[in-house]
């Protein structure tokens, strides 16, 4: 993710940037709905799967956002579908 970035600057291409921030929020949400549900698994505890949600929710909602309002700030690339 970090290369992707880097060639994205050299390169100034908003889209790759944003690629990359893509990415890095699709990671984050493995790791959290991954580590929820392993959690679920061995405690048996509901709200553990729900905590996994909403933590997805607050990963979606802060991290994907940020590319799109840089590159609607710039006006420079088309929207990308980062969901």
């Amino acid at each position: 993710m970090s290369a992707k970035i880097r060639v994205g600057r050299k390169l100034e291409s908003d889209a790759i940037i944003a690629d990359a921030h893509c990415t890095r929020t699709c990671l984050y949400l493995s790791v959290i709905l991954l580590l929820a549900s392993v959690l679920y698994q061995i405690l048996k505890i509901g709200y553990i799967d729900s905590a996994g949600a909403k933590g997805s929710r607050i990963t979606r909602s802060g991290k994907a956002r940020k590319p799109w309002k840089r590159r609607k700030a710039r006006n420079a690339v088309k929207k990308i579908n980062c969901n």
